[in-house]
């Protein structure tokens, strides 16, 4: 089924970048959701028949709910937001508000001493406009967007940066930029950049501030830390420190259909974690045409603890020889991840041109100790067996990257760009699986591995902009040399790729009159295969569910198309985006072992 509407504002106009949720109407557990366009259509589909809530929210108004019944595609009536209004008897307060800004190629969402700053980066992002946020997922456009502070990538996991974004202060944050076509000077995998810009003190002396903050739901989640502030006439300091203690509750179902019988499961997840976050910046202005920067992001995981049971039923249970099956996974995790940038830049006294030079890099280590027990039982609910093993996973990372641009602006309106750079990415892993029989652990050289991966990327691109007249032109090209080696002890052959790709892209402008503009842009991405898909480790879950990489994947090549413009206060825009080789992460089943392999694959519609 699919659900489609429109969203107004309190002046019933269009509000394009709300976020629409679909949540169920029984446990409200989201299922789906969208951000609407620029005339405030939305569009769902793939929904299945049944009864639903849907959530529209946006910044500076009130959150809607309509309780609806879905048993055909469904048109639904124009919905009309609320803004929010608080009134105190004889107090009146002034709140600033968030502030969008629209640019050719990005949203600039302006949250500096609102009321936003006082939450954390992960609330930030979540009232962005445009930024779509489902559970673990954020996307932008549907497309997994590539996250960067201060316009230096974040390399991090998905699960990483989440637990990033949840222990940083908002009060650090300047402004979100949803980036949407990036110029030829960010990596080629940058296909849609979410760019979270720092706030710097600009009054010299110090500002500091200590915050803290407790949510009670089903477990209590709690967080304190510090922002400080120093700055004098050639240096500036910035430090913040964020320390996160939470647990979280989750339920669900699940369901497998063999030929002879359907394996139904209760399944109950609780995630216990400590998280210590710390970032800080350092500026030195050694006059005004000289300046040295030192920043980092660390995150340290002390304490992260992962515990999954359930409760799997076999219909009809004549059809094994056990009835059901209970099991238990308990995973703690020790990990941390270092990420450290020099930065130097000079600007040329004549003709204010800049020379910038960065070194990065990061630093993530990794351990994990799971243990998993399966017990079976007879229809009569007797025990019959159980099965037990211990895994041991490690993994070390480094990444190092080194960068050179140049900087030229025109005299009249326009710049002019280029640069080189060059990343290496080397992980080391190790799996060792350990079967417990009569009380001995055995090690199971059948599921232990060892995996090495590294990847060289050199890189070059020019870009320029030009206004001329009513028009704005844009454009630049990237060049991208890629080296890969992967080395695993359960592979006969090494897996190595080598490849140069170009990567153009392209946006043209015109202004018809002040009110009223149309521009289009192109831009060609790719997105690699990281090392934890390539991995052919097989990590299980339970005996019957294993999670495995694919060591035969390829790089995915994406053609980025948008038309759109402006009428007054109406924007749109019409994209279209189209991936070559894209990668899904698909349920294998084995039906003569009854085991499901979730295993990432190319597919090419």
């Amino acid at each position: 089924m699919s659900l489609s509407g429109q969203v107004l504002d309190a002046q019933e106009q269009p509000l394009p970048y709300a976020n629409v949720i679909l949540l169920g109407e029984s446990n409200q557990e989201m299922i789906t959701g969208a951000t609407t366009d620029e005339e405030g259509n939305y569009r769902m589909g793939n929904i299945e028949p049944g009864s639903y809530i849907i959530r529209i929210s946006f910044i500076g108004y009130t959150d809607q709910e309509l309780q609806l019944d879905l048993r055909e595609d469904r048109i639904l009536d124009p919905v009309k937001m609320t803004e929010e209004a608080e009134t105190l008897s004889e107090v009146e307060i002034t709140v600033k508000k968030p502030t969008l800004t629209r640019q050719p190629d990005r949203l600039v969402f302006n949250v500096q001493s609102t009321a936003l700053s006082e939450g954390n980066m992960m609330e930030v992002v979540k009232r962005t406009p445009g930024i779509l946020v489902l559970g673990e997922s954020i996307t932008v456009k549907n497309a997994t967007p590539e996250f960067y502070i201060n316009d230096r990538k974040v390399n991090l996991s998905s699960s990483d940066l989440l637990q990033l974004l949840e222990g940083t202060a908002a009060s650090a944050i300047q402004s979100v930029e949803v980036i949407t076509n990036p110029s030829a000077r960010y990596d080629a995998d940058s296909g849609i950049i979410v760019n979270i810009v720092m706030t710097k003190n600009l009054v010299t002396g110090y500002q500091g501030s200590v915050f803290g903050n407790y949510i009670q739901g089903v477990f209590p989640k709690y967080s304190g830390g510090t922002t400080q502030f120093l700055k004098n006439k050639n240096t500036s300091f910035f430090l913040n420190y964020n320390y996160n203690h939470r647990k979280i509750n989750r339920d669900n179902e699940g369901f497998v259909i063999y030929p002879d019988d359907t394996w139904t499961s209760d399944i109950n997840r609780n995630t216990w974690s400590q998280t210590h976050t710390v970032n800080f910046n350092f500026d030195v202005d050694f006059n005004e045409y000289n300046r040295l920067s030192i920043s980092s992001n660390m995150q340290f995981l002390p304490y992260f603890k992962y515990l999954t049971k359930s409760r799997t039923e076999i219909t009809p249970p004549t059809s094994q020889p056990f009835a059901f099956f209970n099991a238990t996974n308990l995973s703690r995790d020790l990990r941390h991840n270092m990420g450290f940038n020099l930065d130097y830049v000079h600007t040329f006294k004549a003709d204010n041109s800049k020379l910038m030079f960065n070194a990065h890099t990061t630093l993530y280590d990794y351990r994990r100790n799971q243990e998993v027990v399966n017990d079976y039982f007879r229809e009569d609910g007797q025990f019959r067996e159980s099965n037990a093993f211990k895994t041991r996973a490690d993994q070390n990372t480094s990444i190092y990257t080194g960068q050179i641009d140049y900087s030229l602006p025109f005299k009249e309106s326009g710049s002019f760009e280029a640069g080189a750079k060059y990343s290496k990415v080397f992980t080391e892993s190790g799996l060792v699986q350990r079967i417990i029989e009569n009380g001995f652990e055995i090690i199971d050289l059948d599921n232990s591995d060892m995996f090495d991966y590294d990847e060289q990327v050199y890189a070059g691109y020019v870009t320029f902009r030009k206004e001329i007249g009513d028009w704005d032109l844009s454009g630049g090209v990237r060049a991208e040399q890629t080296e890969v080696e992967a080395i695993s002890a359960s592979m006969t052959n090494n897996n190595t790729q080598s490849y140069l790709e170009w990567f153009p892209n392209g946006s043209i402008g015109y202004k018809i009159n002040d009110n009223t503009s149309l521009y289009a842009n192109y831009k060609r991405s790719i997105r690699r295969p990281d090392f934890r898909n390539l991995n052919p480790f097989e990590f299980f879950l339970n005996d019957n569910t294993v999670v495995v990489g694919n060591p035969a994947l390829q790089p995915v090549f994406i053609n980025n198309y948008a038309v759109g413009g402006s009428i007054g206060k109406h924007n749109f825009e019409v994209y279209f985006r189209q991936e070559d080789g894209k990668i899904f992460e698909l349920p294998v089943q084995d039906n003569d072992e009854n085991i499901i392999r979730y295993t990432p694959i190319n597919f090419d519609v």
